[in-house]
């Protein structure tokens, strides 16, 4: 009798396990993926840690809305500074991870997110569709220019104005509307 009886709780316990690693397996098939639809998307931001799962130094010198531009399949990134922060200087690798060739990104000027106007801004393509964008960045009071890993998180993605040096450039103005 304590014989079928510990088969049973071995039955179980290796239905769940199994229901345990399908899920977990599944997990990554339901996690959020970007935008298709031509526009400008407003998304929530994060920078990590080159290699590691943790925040980066750099992530206080981001703002955490960005803007995300979908066009004709191609992507790009535009992200703000803080007023309080100036001087910064930002780098993405071409293949998308963190490591190899990067290019310089220059400062693109003005732009509004989430209703709030920022001076400094910096647009970047995005290669893939992973949800990280390799990135380096150097800022005046830090001693080196480390890589890091932004995190954009698609699932947060809204449709937005996107405004950049005081002009929208999104399908729904095709007037190209003026900024407050």
């Amino acid at each position: 009798m304590e014989e079928k009886h510990e088969q049973k709780i071995s039955a179980v316990a290796a239905v769940v396990l199994m229901l345990a690693v399908i899920i977990c397996a599944a997990l990554p098939a339901f996690a959020a993926l970007a935008p298709t639809q031509d526009g400008v998307y407003e998304v929530s931001v994060k920078m990590y840690h080159a290699q590691k799962d943790k925040t980066s130094m750099g992530d206080k010198y981001l703002v955490h809305t960005a803007l995300l531009t979908v066009k004709n399949g191609s992507k790009t990134l535009t992200i703000a500074t803080p007023e309080s922060v100036s001087g910064m200087q930002f780098w993405y690798y071409k293949n998308g991870g963190v490591e190899g060739d990067t290019a310089e990104v220059k400062p693109t000027g003005s732009v509004k997110i989430a209703g709030t106007t920022y001076q400094s801004a910096f647009e970047f393509p995005i290669v893939g569709n992973g949800e990280f964008v390799g990135v380096k960045f150097a800022a005046p009071v830090m001693p080196m220019s480390p890589s890091a890993r932004i995190h954009i998180d698609y699932a947060s993605a809204k449709k937005s104005c996107g405004y950049r040096l005081r002009r929208c450039y999104c399908s729904e103005c095709s007037d190209s509307r003026e900024a407050d």
